[in-house]
């Protein structure tokens, strides 16, 4: 009997020898995730501060991007860029202090039109054409010579941004709860226009 005992005694130290280190080896367990945990929110909140940073400068630098509407579709030919230059030059000759080759720093087709259709696809409605100004004060110097007060509201048309502030404003346009004031901008000269294909107008924010 004594024996016995003494067995399930043995058993039982052992047991609580084995139990205590289990305790212990949890507890060491317990203490690297919660340092780990600390280690990952610090790291996601860096990485989410760090994506709006990108975020806000892909949005100032998308902030002199405007388009070109109704424009016909290959209007023009093999360089956008060079065809933008002289269209400005001849529609805002009283902007001559403004040195368009440099001022405009690119110009290109969005791929799609409005109606989501590219240009082999055929829409009836040429795709936008889209330039880049290299400062603001050349933007604003082409919305002081254009028609400042003819408005229109859009119906999801907003200033260019990154996609992800887009998406946003998307769905808060669509559902109806804001709706963002743009100005559709017609060239004083339109009339010199349209031996370009062009109607020069513009869909600029009204600040």
């Amino acid at each position: 009997m004594q024996t016995q005992i003494r067995r399930v005694a043995k058993t039982c130290s052992e047991f609580t020898a084995r139990m205590e280190e289990a305790e212990t080896h949890i507890s060491r367990l317990e203490d690297d995730v919660g340092s780990q945990k600390m280690t990952w929110e610090a790291m996601e909140k860096q990485h989410e501060d760090t994506q709006w940073k990108l975020t806000d400068l892909e949005d100032r630098l998308r902030r002199n991007n405007r388009p070109v509407l109704d424009m016909s579709e290959g209007a023009e030919g093999s360089d956008p860029h060079g065809f933008m230059v002289a269209l400005f030059k001849e529609a805002f000759p009283d902007l001559h202090q403004w040195d368009w080759d440099s001022e405009i720093q690119r110009a290109h087709r969005f791929p799609f039109n409005r109606a989501g259709l590219s240009s082999t696809e055929g829409s009836g409605r040429p795709r936008a054409m889209l330039i880049s100004l290299r400062n603001f004060q050349a933007r604003q110097a082409v919305y002081d010579r254009a028609q400042p007060n003819t408005r229109c509201k859009a119906k999801g048309c907003i200033p260019e941004a990154s996609p992800i502030v887009n998406r946003p404003r998307y769905g808060t346009v669509q559902a109806g709860s804001r709706r963002n004031k743009v100005v559709r901008l017609r060239s004083a000269a339109k009339g010199r226009c349209k031996s370009w294909g062009a109607a020069c107008s513009f869909l600029l924010l009204r600040k």
